[in-house]
Order: C-alpha cells, then sequence, then structure tokens
C-alpha cells in the first residue's frame, strides 16, 4: 500500500528524475553535435567570443530547472492556479531563450544545437508540473 505523498515531496521526486533525465539528453546530444563537428564558440552581443563547453551545457541544464522548481513549489502550496502559469512562464522562457543562439553566432550548425539544447529543460519541467497535478487529482 503507498502512502500519500505531500505535493512538496512529489514536486522534488519528479523535479529531480527530470533534471537527470534533461542533464542526460543534453549531455548526449552536445556530444553528438561535437562528434559531428559542430563548431560551439560563441560571441554574445556585447562580449568577445566564448566556447560553450560541458560544464555550461551542464549548468544551463541543472540550474533553470532547479530554479524554477524552488521558485514553483511556494506558490504551488499557496494554490493550485500556479500551474497553468507556470506551465506559460516555462513556454514563454522557451520561447525568448530558444533565439538567443541566432544573435550569438553566425553558424547554422551551432544555432541549431545550441536551440535543440533548450528542449529537455524545457519538456522536463512541463513533464514534472504535469505529472504532480495528475499525482494530485
Amino acid at each position: 500500500m503507498r502512502t500519500a505523498q505531500s505535493p512538496l515531496g512529489l514536486l522534488w521526486r519528479f523535479g529531480l528524475r527530470a533534471t537527470g533525465l534533461a542533464l542526460l539528453a543534453n549531455l548526449l546530444l552536445y556530444g553528438l553535435a561535437r562528434l559531428l563537428g559542430v563548431p560551439f564558440e560563441v560571441s554574445p552581443p556585447g562580449q568577445g567570443t566564448q566556447e560553450v563547453g560541458w560544464a555550461n551545457v551542464a549548468l544551463l541544464t541543472v540550474l533553470p530547472m532547479l530554479l524554477g522548481l524552488a521558485l514553483y513549489a511556494p506558490l504551488r502550496q499557496r494554490t493550485p492556479k500556479a500551474f497553468p502559469l507556470f506551465q506559460g512562464l516555462a513556454l514563454l522562457v522557451f520561447l525568448l531563450l530558444a533565439f538567443a543562439p541566432f544573435a550569438a553566432t553566425e553558424e547554422g550548425s551551432t544555432r541549431l544545437a545550441l536551440s535543440l539544447l533548450h528542449i529537455p529543460p524545457v519538456a522536463g519541467f512541463l513533464w514534472t508540473l504535469h505529472r504532480v497535478e495528475k499525482a494530485l487529482e
């Protein structure tokens, strides 16, 4: 017999699982792109040329997901309306950031690879929110 778990416990259980899977997916995508010869040198506006490395990919996958979970948790404890709000915010952030690689490089393969790296964290975050809400029904 399963015991009922708190919304916060469910959020972190599913959230950490999704974060790990998003990290794995992004590291695999990055590694595949590297094997295919995609250059990961970028020049964000107002900055010099930088190399996007494994650590960048890992940090920029994990930190936003954990931040999103940390922001969602207290709001979800106050109101179930947090779910549609955060769904919309996650999609908005995805749409805004998915185009950032286009400002950082002229190289098409780099733009594509960096844009694809935005998908696993957003998908994982949305999956987490969905799973938590379904479990609480």
